[in-house]
């Protein structure tokens, strides 16, 4: 195999990572979005739970996929914050088996399973 070959390789493990952060920025956006489109903006609780897991984890997302060099802990962070939306319903007392509950805790599942691969998967530049 030739250099070019190489390097087309570690360019598609380089494009799959990015597409594991704009996945993570597509959950993100949804946080954002989902209590308008849900129809439960007005809890405070929720809204602003969402909103601000929202932006914080796509400024994670933003620096790992342009920071080529930025540690794996910081998708840790994603997964932590994932975790976090899991019991925030309970915490926050927004809870009960309702919608922004079940919203928020699916939500949690998918961002803290993502986050966890992203952090979990080596970039091409630590190999």
């Amino acid at each position: 195999m030739g250099l070019s070959t190489l390097e087309g390789k570690g360019d598609m493990a380089g494009n799959k990572l990015v597409g594991v952060y704009g996945i993570i920025i597509l959950v993100a956006l949804w946080l954002i979005v989902s209590p308008f489109i849900l129809g439960y903006a007005g809890i405070p609780a929720a809204l602003w739970n969402s909103f601000a897991v929202g932006v914080i984890v796509i400024a994670i997302a933003a620096v790992r996929a342009f920071v080529p060099e930025a540690p794996s802990w910081v998708s840790w962070v994603s997964v932590v914050l994932g975790l976090w939306l899991i019991i925030a319903p309970f915490i926050l007392s927004f809870g009960g088996l309702n919608l922004q509950h079940w919203n928020t805790t699916l939500t949690g599942i998918v961002l803290a399973s993502v986050s966890a691969w992203s952090a979990l998967t080596p970039t091409a530049e630590a190999k």
